[in-house]
């Protein structure tokens, strides 16, 4: 019930926080943000917006953020610095998720008692992890919860890892056992089940866990990784653990099977419209056909994954840029070389890379690398499309816009004016 939802969500000890994603109005928040932030909930619910509150100590984390969820939907334990209001630097890990309620209701808000610790979604249903050790399945465009109850593998408890396959006669998740006085024995399973037949379930093994993020090649920090399980055709792949397979979970079988080139943990990039994938090993750049095996592969060196567009790769390397066509594997162009410090590539389409420097933003095009003023703030890549997003300043400051686009004609289909900038969230 909404009551019990209520007490579990203000229950838990750490900063939680609902926002309204078309303006980034504060819906919801608990005692954890209070404590973190400084800001008390009845100032900042249905009075603040995720902008209004100046959390974000480094706005290029808030940038990472932005793009993980427009390109995956969710992101878990992204590290980032927060501002409290009196200025004072909070590290923290951020998980979240995007998930589209068409009736517009609190995600679980119904026939939920407990408070949910990890969310993942496809499509209209949205799975669930939940302090009671429970999982649940949940049609959120009804409203509805499919399916409830525990889950075990070989006596071992589990971990939600990725909603894999969300069909109304089946559902596919990634789960990871857990053995914590025996961690070299946790492995990562597809448990396949049909809604009409809960207790008939398929259990496939993929493979060792895998890092969620490892250090990157150039500069400090570290890089993220995509679990490599996805769905194309009605059909499910995984490079888990280094082996590409095609999974059937109607029969808990697999077949076209290979291993993947060098060694380590393996993410997944981008899954093209005709099946291909392409894939991070280590050093290695791998785009496998599901029906053909591996296309082509790329060393990467010292060189870092930027962007991935409808048709190329953009990398990063020391005082240079390049591009990598996803067709063949090959250089797109001479790229840029001999910047004059480290390029942060902001976003990028099939033609088109952009970038900032200390001294500005560039643009580099037709092999041609010029200063601009108009700069987009990030790029969204669904399936072969390019998107740019740009935010603009109305006359006079403060004004401006919100507004849908349809993805195949670019044709605006509402557009709402506000009396505050819009802030992406």
């Amino acid at each position: 019930s909404e009551e019990k939802f209520s007490k579990a969500f203000h229950s838990n000890p750490d900063f939680t926080m609902i926002s309204r994603l078309r303006d980034g109005l504060i819906v919801e928040v608990n005692e954890g943000f209070e404590q973190l932030l400084g800001v008390k909930a009845a100032e900042a619910v249905g009075q603040m917006t995720v902008a209004n509150l100046h959390m974000w100590a480094d706005p290029v984390h808030r940038e990472t953020l932005v793009r993980l969820l427009a390109e995956h939907g969710r992101v878990r334990d992204l590290p980032a610095v927060f501002l409290t209001r009196n200025g004072e630097s909070r590290d923290v890990l951020i998980t979240a998720s995007t998930i589209d309620l068409a009736t517009g209701k609190k995600t679980l808000d119904q026939d939920m008692a407990v408070t949910p610790r990890f969310i993942t979604a496809q499509g209209d249903f949205v799975a669930a992890a939940t302090t009671d050790d429970k999982f649940t399945v949940m049609n959120m465009r009804e409203n509805t919860v499919v399916w409830t109850g525990p889950i075990t593998i070989k006596t071992a408890s589990v971990e939600l890892v990725q909603f894999a396959l969300a069909r109304p006669d089946r559902f596919a998740l990634v789960l990871r056992t857990l053995w914590p006085d025996r961690p070299h024995l946790e492995r990562l399973y597809l448990h396949s089940f049909s809604p009409a037949e809960p207790e008939k379930v398929l259990q496939v093994q993929l493979g060792k866990p895998q890092e969620s993020r490892v250090p990157a090649r150039i500069g400090t920090g570290e890089r993220e990784l995509n679990l490599p399980v996805w769905v194309h055709g009605g059909e499910l792949y995984s490079a888990v653990d280094g082996l590409f397979q095609t999974l059937d979970i109607a029969r808990g079988t697999s077949t076209n099977s290979f291993t993947l080139p060098g060694k380590g943990p393996v993410s997944l990039l981008k899954v093209r419209t005709d099946g291909s994938a392409l894939l991070e090993r280590a050093d290695q750049l791998v785009l496998v056909k599901a029906r053909s095996g591996i296309a082509w592969t790329a060393p990467l060196k010292d060189r870092e994954i930027r962007q991935v567009t409808s048709e190329t790769v953009v990398l990063a390397e020391a005082y240079a840029l390049s591009a990598l066509s996803l067709t063949d594997g090959k250089p797109v162009g001479p790229g840029a070389k001999d910047l004059k410090s480290m390029p942060s590539v902001r976003a990028a389409t099939a033609s088109r890379i952009y970038f900032n420097m200390p001294d500005g933003n560039y643009l580099l095009e037709n092999n041609e690398v010029k200063k601009v003023k108009e700069y987009p703030m990030l790029s969204v890549h669904p399936a072969d499309r390019d998107w740019l997003v740009f935010t603009k300043n109305e006359s006079p400051p403060g004004k401006g816009s919100w507004a849908a686009v349809d993805a195949d004609s670019g044709k605006v289909l509402w557009q709402k004016l506000v009396t505050r900038t819009p802030e992406v969230v």
